[in-house]
């Protein structure tokens, strides 16, 4: 087992007011949370902002101490800062763990020499990782001048520098356009094929899916559900997600609904529902137990309104859909902890 975590817990405290008058508020981040990583295996931790994900990774990664608990990584107790240090390579998103000023190939020989790897074993782990990650024809640039796409895979190098078992990827594809998150997930899954343990962290829910071998669904800082993607997704009906598209005026309509959030999830018609402006008009997107039920309530009050519905559709059951049905949440929530 690359990755052992059991019944940790994590507790921030936080100072608020002037300083006559201040408050202390205490914040729990992680509680009583367990998780297990093995060789070439992805696992995918989902929740949403605020659930404890990033406190865990900082954990992994010896930048917190957790308040109690047990983690052991690669065989290292988590106090064993050094070896555990060695064991992993991170990748936190929108971060400059990079210099900006340096080109790559700089980047990877200072990196390289913290790492204390030998000089002839760093240049030829830079030739081979800058051809894998199909970034070897401009190691001579400098990181300031990469695209997105270009500097996240960059950032994969330094973290595979010196070769660790273990992966910890917050939130890896976070900014880049669809074709570079393409193709790091690409090289995701080429260093799990090479038997790494992944820890992914990820606000999309379809990478998760393409991805992981389980997900681990974390609220408040506890697991709430663990599982294939698949076996997750079929515990749901999966009719359990509709889509309105409105036509004309809806702003009184739209009001109306808004008003009624609380009634609504009381008699189980909507569970959840999430209101987007696009284009064509406008789309509500409603989590319920009942699809045929909401779909009859939303024609009868449309009609009220005198509210074109333009398309209803139903679509597939995913892991955010999951996630909603077990908590009454959706996935981006709250401020990052």
């Amino acid at each position: 087992m690359l990755i052992q975590a059991e019944n940790v817990s994590k507790q921030y405290v936080i100072k608020k007011g002037s300083i006559f008058n201040r408050k202390i508020e205490y914040i729990k981040a992680l509680n009583n949370f367990s998780l297990t990583v093995d060789n070439g295996e992805i696992i995918g931790l989902l929740g949403p902002n605020g659930a404890g994900k990033t406190t865990f990774i900082k954990i992994l990664s010896t930048l917190l101490i957790p308040d109690s608990g047990s983690i052991w990584v690669n065989g290292y107790n988590i106090n064993d800062e050094k070896n555990v240090r060695r064991s992993i390579g991170v990748v936190f998103p929108g971060e400059r763990t990079l210099f900006w000023k340096l080109t790559i190939y700089e980047n990877m020989i200072y990196f390289g020499t913290l790492y204390r790897l030998n000089e002839i074993y760093l240049k030829k782990r830079i030739k081979y990782l800058s051809k894998k990650l199909d970034i070897m024809d401009i190691l001579d640039k400098r990181v300031e001048l990469l695209s997105n796409g270009l500097r996240q895979r960059a950032v994969l190098m330094r973290a595979l520098l010196s070769d660790p078992p273990i992966l910890l990827l917050d939130e890896p594809t976070l900014g880049l356009d669809p074709v570079s998150a393409k193709s790091f997930r690409d090289h995701i899954r080429f260093l799990k094929s090479e038997g790494k343990g992944i820890l992914l962290t990820t606000h999309y829910m379809y990478e998760a899916d393409e991805l992981s071998d389980r997900v681990i669904f974390i609220n408040k800082g506890e697991k709430v559900e663990e599982g294939e993607p698949q076996k997750l997704k079929s515990t749901v009906q999966i009719d359990q997600k509709v889509i309105f598209i409105f036509k004309g005026d809806d702003t009184k309509f739209l009001n109306y609904l808004k008003g009624q959030d609380e009634n609504l999830k009381a008699i189980k018609k909507i569970i959840s529902m999430k209101i987007i402006k696009k284009s064509y008009g406008t789309q509500l997107e409603c989590t319920t137990n009942n699809k045929e039920d909401l779909t009859n309530y939303i024609r009868k009050l449309s009609k009220k309104f005198n509210i074109e519905i333009k398309q209803i559709i139903y679509p597939e059951t995913t892991l955010e859909d999951v996630f909603i049905i077990k908590t009454g949440r959706v996935i981006n929530e709250e401020e990052n902890i």
